[in-house]
């Protein structure tokens, strides 16, 4: 496998997302998880979480190793490491089609399992 030379905008991208991961990591948990502030607007006016809430606390959890609380929060965050994984190996071995498809699938099943979780949670709020 050749090392591609990576593009300028792909190593902005991939700079800005680690640095958003090294922040999350940094925020401290008191800040993080104070259950007296409701910060999502959807949960605000619709009364039930959106796909993405608990994320930053998944991510949070997940960047301490506590990866049974981040499921909790949000279970799509158990794809994050390896569509992170495989994005770095698109950037770094651009000609490599495996790489390139499976970043692909990963973008399928991580939307996927954000409507799923949505349709999940949307259930639950009606069933109530």
């Amino acid at each position: 496998m050749k090392i591609a030379q990576i593009p300028n905008n792909q190593l902005i991208r991939l700079t800005i997302i680690l640095g958003l991961l090294v922040i999350v990591a940094l925020i401290p948990h008191q800040l993080l998880f104070d259950e007296t502030q409701v910060v999502c607007i959807h949960y605000y006016l619709l009364g039930f979480q959106c796909p993405l809430c608990g994320m930053t606390r998944a991510v949070h959890d997940f960047m301490h190793l506590q990866f049974a609380s981040a499921i909790s929060y949000n279970i799509v965050v158990a794809l994050l490491p390896l569509y992170l994984a495989v994005d770095i190996a698109v950037i770094f071995f651009k000609r490599n089609r495996l790489f390139v498809q499976a970043r692909k699938i990963l973008i399928i099943l991580i939307m996927a399992g954000f409507l799923l979780l949505y349709i999940f949670r949307i259930v639950i709020h009606f069933s109530s």
